[in-house]
């Protein structure tokens, strides 16, 4: 967290008082990288879609927007179309395949490491092993350990990451 953040600040939000994630929430709130809903809630437990996992990103790291089509599911006509189309075209993002993103699939624990480890490039130093580290797909494996290296997962309390289990928005 910014060093200039108020831990002891109440949360902004109805739902996150006692929350886990009420500070990092907060912290993105003031940067406009995180909403809530009409009703005064942030409901920290959905499930994040890949759109909104992308739009945050972009919204923290401030990677500007294309309007250069990109993905076949992703159109112009979509709330997420400029930043999804921005994050690819600086990299940040790839697609599912067979040209399509999925924008409105959950996007899964490791997805989400490969995206984050793109924009920071950590090394895997000191990387934690997680017990269910073999269900963690090729493709992300470099990346959780490098986010676990430096602390920004952790796992879960039983010693697993939970690689396919979806993000959720806390």
């Amino acid at each position: 967290l910014p060093p200039s953040y108020d831990a002891e600040s109440a949360s902004p939000f109805s739902d996150m008082t006692n929350h886990w994630a009420k500070d990092y929430v907060s912290v993105l709130k003031t940067k406009g990288a995180a909403n809530g809903y009409g009703d005064g809630t942030f409901r920290p437990d959905e499930s994040v879609t890949r759109a909104e996992f992308v739009k945050m990103i972009v919204s923290i790291c401030s990677v500007a927007d294309s309007d250069e089509a990109v993905f076949d599911d992703v159109t112009g006509d979509k709330w997420y179309f400029g930043a999804v189309s921005g994050a690819y075209k600086s990299g940040i993002v790839g697609g599912v395949g067979q040209g399509r993103f999925a924008p409105e699939s959950h996007i899964s624990r490791q997805d989400a490491a490969v995206i984050i480890n793109r924009i920071k490039n950590y090394s895997g130093d000191g990387a934690k092993v997680f017990s269910d580290s073999g269900f963690i797909a090729d493709y992300a494996l470099k990346s959780v350990a490098a986010l676990s290296g430096v602390g920004i997962i952790n796992g879960y309390e039983d010693g697993t990451f939970r690689p396919e289990m979806p993000v959720t928005r806390g």
